[in-house]
């Protein structure tokens, strides 16, 4: 497991999500701590697994609001269900 921590100066809305409008400019919001370290990539092509392992590590974690260079993901096709 990796665990986020916001940062106590991080603008969130009463449910823990951040206020993303609230930021301006680079801003640290937090920390991850820990996860999965590995000793080298995953591949599915690859006959051996390279060994993982809990990681100790602490991340912080910074947003820079601005245009996003995302494409969105086209929506989901609807299924009609047949009416019985």
């Amino acid at each position: 497991d990796a665990v986020f921590f916001a940062e106590a100066k991080t603008p969130v809305f009463g449910n823990g999500v951040i206020k993303l409008a609230d930021l301006t400019g680079r801003t640290l919001v937090g920390y991850v701590y820990g996860g999965i370290e590995s000793t080298a990539p995953y591949s599915f092509l690859s006959k051996v697994d390279p060994p993982t392992s809990a990681s100790k590590r602490l991340f912080q974690v910074y947003v820079t609001p601005g245009a996003s260079q995302v494409i969105p993901l086209p929506p989901l096709p609807t299924v009609e269900t047949p009416v019985p």
